[in-house]
């Protein structure tokens, strides 16, 4: 499957001037100071984009910022503000959750269902996580029954809330773990808003789980996360005789559960498509790891398909 590679370009706004009295200033959009250097070879003038190791045009990247300030933008901020506070503000509702005092979720609207439901286009472009909960099987035959449900669970309740807060939809749960999409219309913004969603999943589990289930002298747990970003088909399964769903199928759903799977363990893999797309910020942490190959070859580039970690939190 060839995917047309996006090439994102970063930029950061300086104000250019303020009218007090009418509330407004100005501003120009300048390559992002932290990844682009101007330099000058051969007598031409050349951006040096220091993550990908190339070399723009001067030209370019102006073309790029005047066509940004000309195009209605797609934002799609996060539905919350800090998943910090988020995570603390949830730790009583876990607790409940732990004890099987609020277990049930009643909910049985499905948002993904009704996305799905309304895509016209059999492709579309996603960024694809999948969730795993490391350890499952060890944890299903040295607890109780009773404690090893409380636990899957709580986790899948609490990632089910989370993951739309980040304009995201849990495609299915994979029994102790989930696959989740982020669909456009902002490509870019997704796998800004995915990677963010990712970081704070592992937040959830460190700040507002695991300490309860320290609390009750429960074995704490562990999750990895992969992600890739491309597009995939949206197709109906099943029969009218008996069940029928819709579904996201393809390499992308493949290659986002192959690299969670070679993830290390509480952390966050990506395919070399989503780090294309994710700001300057997030790129820089996954700079001091280098790539591993995946058992797949990238068709656009004929090499083996890329994928880089990060770090713990």
């Amino acid at each position: 499957m060839s995917k047309k590679l996006k090439w994102r370009m970063d930029f950061t706004m300086e104000i250019t001037g303020c009218d007090e009295e009418k509330g407004t200033f100005s501003f120009v959009l300048v390559p992002n100071r932290e990844r682009y250097e101007l330099r000058e070879i051969d007598g031409k003038k050349l951006w040096y984009d220091r993550l990908d190791n190339l070399y723009l045009p001067e030209n370019i990247l102006q073309e790029t910022a005047e066509f940004m300030l000309k195009t209605q933008p797609n934002i799609e901020p996060p539905l919350i503000g800090d998943s910090g506070s988020y995570v603390v503000g949830r730790r009583s509702e876990i607790r409940s959750s732990l004890t099987g005092i609020s277990l049930a979720n009643d909910a049985s609207r499905d948002t993904s269902k009704e996305y799905l439901d309304k895509l016209i286009a059999a492709d579309n472009e996603f960024v694809i996580m999948s969730v795993d909960l490391v350890g499952s099987t060890s944890m299903a035959v040295t607890q109780s029954t009773e404690h090893y449900v409380a636990t899957v669970q709580t986790f899948l309740n609490e990632l089910a809330d989370l993951v739309p807060l980040f304009r995201g939809h849990i495609l299915k749960f994979t029994g102790d773990g989930a696959i989740a999409y982020f669909p456009a219309p902002s490509f870019i913004t997704k796998n800004d808003l995915a990677m963010d969603c990712a970081c704070s999943i592992l937040r959830l589990v460190q700040d507002g789980i695991n300490p309860e289930l320290k609390a009750l002298g429960r074995a704490e747990i562990a999750v990895r996360i992969g992600m890739d970003s491309g597009s995939a088909s949206v197709v109906t399964l099943g029969s009218v005789a008996s069940t029928q769903q819709r579904d996201i199928i393809g390499p992308l759903v493949s290659l986002a559960c192959k690299i969670q799977a070679k993830t290390p363990v509480g952390g966050i893999g990506v395919g070399e498509y989503t780090l294309r797309n994710l700001h300057t910020n997030w790129r820089k942490r996954f700079d001091e790891v280098r790539p591993k190959e995946l058992d797949y070859t990238n068709p656009d580039t004929g090499s083996k398909y890329l994928i880089y970690t990060m770090p713990k939190l």
